[in-house]
């Protein structure tokens, strides 16, 4: 028999749709485990569309949407939606790619070890060991989107009952304090410290 005429078409429109239809299901499987007792949502009109939009914009990855969409869900920005983590509001271009995680991976693990000289170096150590066990109660929460942004921070010492840490950047910083904050606080206070305090980065005086 003959070939199918779709056989030699990358993906075909069938194929797109059904992809698109079950990371919508998949996006309000993990809305449903965020905040229990909420009703699934429909698609929204022109979802088809926006998820093959997205997924060009993450060269096909699918795995960086469901990433996006998770830090979406766990940012305190998403919580603050109403109703809480909509869908209409992730497929906002402005939103959505905020939350897609930076390529480069295993981060976290070295953000200690990566840090240049540190001015007290007995301060310096246990700031680092708070920190880590920081990142580690994140972990735990299951929470790997927000460890892929803040593993890139980087404890520098203990001031006034305050973890300090080192931002990449002022953006950085700015972004962190906005999406994490809270989560950050209450991470530190659980180790029983005040709160956190960023440092500024040599870069951003000169």
């Amino acid at each position: 028999s003959a070939p199918s005429p779709d056989a030699g078409r990358p993906l075909p429109a069938p194929t797109l749709a059904a992809r698109a239809a079950a990371f919508f299901d998949t996006f309000q499987d993990a809305r449903a485990r965020a905040f229990r007792g909420l009703p699934r949502e429909k698609p929204p009109a022109g979802w088809a569309d926006w998820y093959a939009q997205a997924l060009r914009g993450v060269d096909g990855d699918e795995a960086r949407l469901h990433a996006a969409c998770q830090g979406y869900l766990q940012s305190d920005w998403g919580r603050a939606r109403q109703p809480p983590g909509t869908v209409i509001a992730f497929c906002s271009p402005r939103v959505w790619t905020r939350y897609v995680p930076p390529l480069e991976d295993g981060a976290e693990v070295d953000s200690e070890a990566s840090s240049g000289p540190a001015t007290d170096e007995g301060a310096s150590t246990e700031a680092a060991r708070v920190w880590s066990a920081c990142l580690e109660g994140v972990r735990a929460q299951g929470k790997r989107y927000a460890l892929s942004w803040l593993g890139k921070a980087r404890a520098v010492g203990l001031e006034d009952g305050h973890l300090v840490l080192a931002a990449p950047d002022a953006y950085f910083r700015q972004w962190v304090e906005e999406q994490y904050g809270a989560l950050m606080e209450a991470e530190v206070r659980s180790l029983g410290l005040d709160g956190v305090r960023w440092a500024r980065a040599a870069h951003e005086v000169a």
